[in-house]
């Protein structure tokens, strides 16, 4: 089975200055990156109680360091509830 690598990059929940975060997700070939979960209070985006969050990828391109088959996944975090929703601190939540 022929997979590739697929970088998911965010931006995390740290104060006063937000940091990118990432981490690779290996996914098999010919099928988009799909929707992966964490646990968000690791990275200050939720707390310990209701941590379940979601990378939802919003943007995919070809990975230009590793090359070949890679992919860069940027990712916007969506909260875990009933419903999945943008985190408040999310600085593009006008359209989620």
């Amino acid at each position: 089975m022929s997979v590739y690598r697929a970088e998911y990059i965010w931006i995390d929940g740290t104060e006063p200055t937000k940091k990118l975060r990432s981490k690779t997700k290996i996914v098999p070939s010919g099928e988009e990156p799909p929707i992966w979960g964490f646990d968000g209070s690791s990275t200050q985006q939720a707390t310990g109680d209701r941590s379940d969050c979601v990378l939802q990828p919003v943007f995919v391109c070809s990975d230009p360091i590793r090359g070949g088959d890679d992919k860069l996944v940027l990712c916007e975090v969506m909260l875990v509830l009933p419903l999945a929703r943008c985190l408040p601190a999310c600085l593009r939540a006008a359209g989620c």
